[in-house]
């Protein structure tokens, strides 16, 4: 005689005869437990079930020597199980996660019934008295052990070089310790070298300044000028000239090539001077005014004003009446006082008081004094 669950169909739930086994229906585990005795067959339902079962007989040539039944039906007001019902249960730890310095060894804490010894949720167990799950295990320290660290390249190209440094360090609980060489046994690897070639590869070309020019003026604003070369640095670190097209054609950064001078130094005697307008010139013999120096080289494009002072400086040193500046930055003069400076008739090709080609912007000094 066996015992057999079936559904309101009479379709059996699990098969029979059978060994041990658990079956997963009716919304819910349905556990058969075969012993070795006769008739001490079991059947555990935790339930809920989502569906009517029948617990039925199963004649199977011998004779029912009865069945015990045991159930649980649920209350209106459900008694919450005491602590004391479910206990903890822990595997055993595993191996430790380091050898020295500090590791972990792990275990499984689980809660289960008194019971029936089944396990359940962690939340039914005391979670006060809760065995650890992590252990910390070999905190020793490790042995001594040389190691060698490698600097950056000295240079990103042109040949640089990269220092090795070797110390004896010991790894701690909480981090690497550096301690004497006498700590480490034997002697650090001679097979790296203690320094070593790195980026020997060809630096991009580069304009490289020459150095300044004297200031073109020994008081007041006055300019410097350099020249530029083209260099590059090979993949042996040396340093080799090129024309500067090559700079050029691969837009190489180029610095300034003039610069302002004598801004802080300004002369005793300064010229005064007033604005008289923008007049046609004509070359040859038939100028106006004679040129007294030629300041297109230190024409500063942002502070015009700069030239026609540096002008009127020379003027005043030649006792000019009038001066004017031509092609942007042609200091011209004459010691006329009757001078014809519009013979040529007004002219609009001036740009911020400097005359363009072929104009003149003049001035008249207002006040004669020796430099």
């Amino acid at each position: 005689m066996d015992i057999g669950v079936q559904n309101l169909k009479g379709e059996y739930l699990l098969k029979l005869p059978s060994r041990s086994k658990t079956v997963y229906k009716a919304g819910t585990r349905i556990k058969y437990i075969r012993k070795a005795n006769l008739y001490n067959d079991e059947i555990i339902i935790p339930g809920p079930v989502n569906q009517q079962l029948k617990l039925v007989f199963v004649y199977i040539k011998r004779r029912n020597q009865g069945v015990d039944i045991h159930y649980y039906s649920p209350t209106n007001t459900p008694v919450k199980p005491s602590k004391k019902m479910f206990y903890w249960n822990s595997t055993e730890l595993s191996v430790c996660s380091k050898s020295c310095a500090g590791g972990i060894s792990t275990r499984t804490v689980s809660c289960y019934r008194r019971d029936d010894h089944t396990r359940i949720s962690n939340t039914a167990c005391n979670k006060r008295r809760k065995p650890q799950s992590e252990i910390s295990c070999n905190n020793q320290d490790c042995p001594p052990e040389w190691y060698s660290t490698i600097s950056s390249c000295s240079q990103t190209c042109g040949k640089g070089v990269q220092l090795r440094k070797t110390v004896c360090r010991r790894l701690t609980t909480k981090s690497w310790v550096v301690v004497g060489n006498s700590s480490c046994v034997g002697l650090p690897s001679t097979n790296l070298p203690y320094q070593q070639f790195c980026n020997q590869i060809a630096c991009p070309p580069e304009y490289v300044p020459l150095p300044w020019s004297q200031c073109s003026t020994t008081c007041d604003l006055g300019l410097m000028t350099r020249k530029l070369k083209c260099e590059m640095l090979n993949d042996d670190g040396i340093s080799v000239i090129l024309p500067n097209s090559t700079c050029e054609h691969h837009h190489a950064v180029k610095p300034a090539t003039t610069e302002q001078c004598n801004y802080d130094q300004p002369c005793h005697h300064i010229a005064q001077y007033e604005k008289v307008g923008c007049f046609r010139d004509r070359g040859g013999k038939r100028r106006v005014f004679r040129m007294l120096k030629n300041l297109r080289g230190q024409i500063d494009w942002w502070h015009p004003s700069y030239t026609v002072g540096n002008c009127s400086i020379h003027a005043q040193e030649r006792k000019a009446m009038y001066f004017a500046i031509q092609f942007y930055g042609e200091c011209w003069a004459t010691t006329d006082p009757g001078v014809r400076y519009d013979k040529y008739g007004r002219s609009t090709n001036c740009w911020y008081g400097l005359g363009e080609h072929w104009t003149n912007y003049v001035y008249k000094l207002l006040v004669k004094t020796s430099a």
